[in-house]
């Protein structure tokens, strides 16, 4: 009896860090939206338009992630600039996404120009577009 008193505080912080990691947990859905978007990003092709790459991406197959999450213009001089963010790092809490957490594809005047944090922030900055640090 005395052996079972000794162990039964570290039994319950035990059973309290499982408990308590249930609620962080990432859903298999953000998983597979994850693997899914990487993969289908991985073979976009340069002059895409932005309806072409969103077909060619498809759903993420996670309701609380769509495809894209959200998406930007700029504009500068004779040239437009589209930006569509896709989720493609696995986090915890779906519900507060980061920039850090996306992807930036990039349209310029309507055709896939690239895609990455450092395309996007190599064109803004040769366009003189002013965009947020992440």
């Amino acid at each position: 009896m005395n052996k079972i008193m000794r162990f039964m505080p570290m039994a319950l912080l035990a059973v309290y860090f499982v408990l308590s990691m249930e609620g962080c947990a990432t859903s298999n859905d953000s998983l597979v939206a994850v693997r899914y978007n990487n993969s289908k990003i991985s073979t976009l092709q340069y002059g895409m338009t932005p309806e072409e790459v969103i077909a060619h991406i498809g759903p993420s197959g996670d309701e609380s992630v769509p495809n894209p999450l959200k998406g930007e213009m700029y504009s500068s001089g004779d040239n437009f600039f589209r930006i569509l963010f896709f989720y493609t790092q696995l986090r915890f809490d779906t519900d507060n996404i980061t920039d850090d957490e996306l992807i930036p594809i990039v349209f310029k005047n309507d055709f896939l120009d690239g895609w990455g944090w450092g395309h996007w922030e190599n064109a803004a900055a040769q366009n003189n577009i002013q965009i947020r640090r992440r």
